[in-house]
């Protein structure tokens, strides 16, 4: 049963969302990855966010994985419905490669209530097949309130002020 619900989760996930103020990590700001095809390999992350210690996740936000500033995967928030992270906004991601592992996983999170990219403080190793977290124990994201509105986006040019700078 909980395998059924989380499918249903996923699909509804992937194919069911539209937002308008969304971040352009990918092209047709649809929040989905749309060169997944492109990828040999996957591996699924089931997370929460943090900022300053706080539960952030509301309807309307996202959380992106990168590999070098190239998006891999992005996820938009579902409610936790039942078990101890129950009103717990999560996020079901899958992210993609051509490597079976080796490739290190930055993370950014959009809050659309404040129109802000944070950085998240976590980085991961993408192993094929991995997963990590589910609804009933989540993988922690963090990220202490530093905010950038620099990353990559799908045409492969910078966007904001990647240099670092505040």
């Amino acid at each position: 049963m909980l395998k059924s619900y989380l499918n249903k989760i996923l699909f509804i996930t992937l194919f069911s969302f539209s937002f308008t103020q969304a971040p352009s990590w990918d092209c047709d700001d649809d929040g989905v990855l749309d060169n997944f095809n492109d990828y040999q390999n996957n591996g699924s992350i089931t997370s929460a966010v943090f900022i300053d210690g706080v539960n952030s996740g509301t309807p309307g936000d996202l959380i992106a994985a990168f590999v070098d500033g190239e998006q891999r995967g992005v996820a938009t928030p579902l409610e936790v419905p039942f078990g101890p992270n129950a009103g717990t906004y999560s996020f079901l991601m899958l992210i993609y490669s051509n490597e079976a592992s080796g490739e290190n996983l930055d993370f950014k999170f959009y809050d659309i209530e404040t129109d802000t990219i944070y950085d998240l403080d976590e980085t991961l190793e993408f192993v094929s097949d991995m997963t990590l977290g589910d609804v009933v124990s989540l993988e922690i994201f963090n990220s202490s309130g530093s905010s950038s509105d620099c990353f990559t986006e799908c045409d492969g040019t910078e966007l904001g002020d990647c240099s670092g700078a505040d």
